[in-house]
């Protein structure tokens, strides 16, 4: 048994090195086509009036009106997410259970004094719904949002029981709440957005505003977005509960399938650059052993590269 898990092991690591061979190559042809619209499209415009020389880059942009624009993207994709947080939010305040929850609660006029001596955290969709829309925005994340969304159905339940009629409406409420929000996957959007950002200024930290010279290189503009993708891909997967690095028992005796590929090559996108030659380091260090007739047990969770 320990040399079959062994043989599966090894297996694993040449299908591993040749996805990343593979990998790399679609990243090479993609370039080349680049290279080749990007040489086109100088030819078409050397004539024109206050067209670039021959041979301009693609992203001839400033480094400060680069960052100008990516700031500005920033802004529009995570309105984009605040937007679909709204959506949901409107769409349970529509529903006619929750009238009773569209306001804060008036222990005056509802004739019931004790409520703030029970209830420490009052909140309502109407506030939620303000703290959205407010300029600046009342919550930092998403999370927050949500929160509020579920303090609303825990005072309920705290105050009026559960046998309650009006917590009969808010149990369908928080019930409805949150399919909504998992469907929109919101915190997963936001995740995705977060490590991007940090990525982005990762860059900007290592170029320096004033290093133009970086904003004209297309590989690494290229390879940037290539490992975006790789994020996006396998954070879908992980969403699937399938971790990076966990593709199921491999027998000896069988190829990957279809579906194993894809998801291996979409983690291998998703490794950091900074941490890919480790990686690659490890491929080679088996491949040594193996020969020999040694055993490799550094190909762990992760492809054995420490988080």
């Amino acid at each position: 048994m320990r040399g079959a898990e062994l043989h599966a092991k090894l297996t694993l690591v040449q299908q591993l090195k040749q996805l990343s061979k593979q990998h790399e190559q679609v990243l090479q042809a993609y370039e080349r086509k680049v290279e080749e619209k990007l040489a086109e499209a100088a030819r078409q415009s050397a004539g024109s009036a206050g067209a670039k020389r021959m041979g301009a880059p693609l992203n001839a942009e400033g480094p400060e009106a680069k960052r100008q624009r990516q700031l500005a993207e920033r802004d529009q994709r995570r309105k984009h997410i605040w937007d679909e947080i709204v959506k949901i939010v409107e769409k349970i305040r529509k529903n006619p259970k929750s009238e009773a929850f569209r306001s804060p609660v008036d222990p005056v006029k509802l004739k019931i004094p004790d409520y703030p001596n029970i209830i420490h955290f009052p909140m309502d969709i109407g506030t939620v719904l303000k703290k959205l829309r407010s300029t600046p925005r009342g919550y930092s994340q998403p999370q927050e949002a949500a929160q509020d969304m579920r303090q609303i159905w825990l005072n309920c339940r705290t105050y009026n029981g559960e046998k309650h009629p009006v917590t009969g409406f808010a149990n369908v409420l928080s019930e409805n709440f949150e399919k909504a929000w998992g469907q929109a996957n919101i915190e997963h959007k936001w995740q995705v957005e977060a490590k991007r950002e940090e990525r982005e200024e990762q860059t900007f930290a290592e170029r320096g505003p004033e290093d133009g010279a970086g904003d004209d290189d297309l590989v690494t503009q290229l390879r940037s977005r290539r490992n975006m993708l790789g994020d996006l891909i396998a954070a879908k997967d992980l969403q699937e509960s399938l971790p990076p690095g966990v593709l199921g028992e491999l027998a000896p005796d069988r190829d990957m399938t279809f579906e194993e590929k894809r998801k291996l090559s979409a983690h291998i996108a998703s490794v950091p650059g900074e941490k890919l030659s480790a990686v690659l380091d490890i491929i080679e260090e088996c491949e040594v052993r193996r020969r020999v007739g040694q055993v490799c047990w550094d190909v762990r969770y992760g492809f054995g590269v420490q988080p």
